[in-house]
């Protein structure tokens, strides 16, 4: 399974004001981090902005037009907004993505299409698990160390909307699978 990859270069040039900055170029700057590291929570786009131009603080006015121009990117069809996360048009290259040390593993920042797919990887890997395991290494394959309480929530979620919607099924034994 490949890292997850940060983009290290928008294209931004190093400013402490980003009032320097035109809006065409913030919003290629954030089509190019899309396209790299999408699906991408909006937090992390506005923290890969605030990396690439050096700026000290992000005050709320700044935040804002970052905001805008990821709009304005998704209302002129350059990259896909779902919820607070962007893709790129053509999708990513790798869903599921391992966070290490130098992407910290978020559970807000990783969007249910790549969580889904952690627990499709680990029940590839061990088949038939108990909930309370599947929970814990789905959260390892994405990078997350300690399975803390809104992890351990978001994830069961998702699964038992799995098992609701039929993608995954609860074996009488009280373990996970996919539907057969």
């Amino acid at each position: 399974m490949p890292s997850y990859q940060i983009c290290t270069s928008s294209g931004l040039p190093k400013s402490a004001d980003l009032s320097e900055i035109s809006d065409e170029q913030l919003e290629e700057a954030i089509i190019r981090i899309v396209e790299f590291e999408g699906p991408v929570h909006a937090e992390e786009i506005i923290q890969r902005v605030k990396a690439h131009t050096g700026i000290p603080r992000m005050f709320s006015k700044i935040k804002h037009r970052i905001l805008d121009s990821l709009e304005e990117a998704d209302s002129s069809g350059k990259i896909l907004a779902r919820g607070e996360f962007y893709w790129p048009l053509l999708g990513p290259a790798e869903l599921l993505r391992k966070r290490d040390t130098e992407s910290y593993a978020k559970i807000e920042w990783i969007c249910d299409e790549e969580i889904k797919e952690a627990v499709r990887f680990v029940l590839n890997n061990q088949y038939s698990t108990p909930l309370e395991d599947l929970i814990i290494q789905a959260s390892r394959v994405l990078g997350i160390k300690t399975t803390r309480k809104n992890t351990w929530d978001r994830i069961e979620k998702l699964i038992l909307s799995e098992i609701e919607s039929n993608e995954l099924t609860r074996t009488p034994n009280e373990m996970i699978y996919f539907v057969e």
